[in-house]
């Protein structure tokens, strides 16, 4: 981007002309330290301009926590952090996690464990007709 390289010039150019405890210095140390991030930003649309629904998700994960203190074990910690992303992953896609798990409860017990790949939210999103599997908005 032609824009990004003029501009990154400058910065490269002028770094050292400013104190870096300064705020002018502090600007010029984050532009420094989000330039990749910046890059990778303005190189691919998909990507969001902010993380705020990541930490959305993640605030999800610190709510629970205390909850998740009373798994029983490891393994009991290890299967409810499986069941809370599978229903995260079909949260965040916007599908019906009920709908979701009363599918995969009734093809597991007949899935051997070398085919779980399609017992996975996406394996059952192109099985069915997920305008009628949406969330209201």
């Amino acid at each position: 981007m032609p824009v990004l390289d003029t501009m990154e010039k400058w910065l490269e150019k002028h770094r050292f002309n400013v104190l870096p405890k300064s705020p002018l210095g502090k600007a010029f140390t984050y532009a420094g330290n989000q330039w990749r991030a910046l890059r990778r930003f303005t190189g691919d649309g998909r990507l969001s301009i902010d993380n705020g629904e990541s930490e959305r998700q993640l605030r999800l994960v610190a709510i629970g926590r205390k909850n998740w203190m009373f798994a029983g074990n490891d393994d009991g910690g290890r299967r409810a952090a499986a069941i809370y992303t599978l229903v995260g992953t079909c949260r965040y896609h916007g599908w019906d996690p009920f709908a979701y798990l009363a599918w995969l409860f009734e093809r597991l017990p007949d899935l051997p464990e070398s085919r779980l790949n399609e017992a996975a939210p996406f394996a059952w999103a192109a099985e069915i007709d997920l305008k009628s599997k949406r969330l209201p908005a």
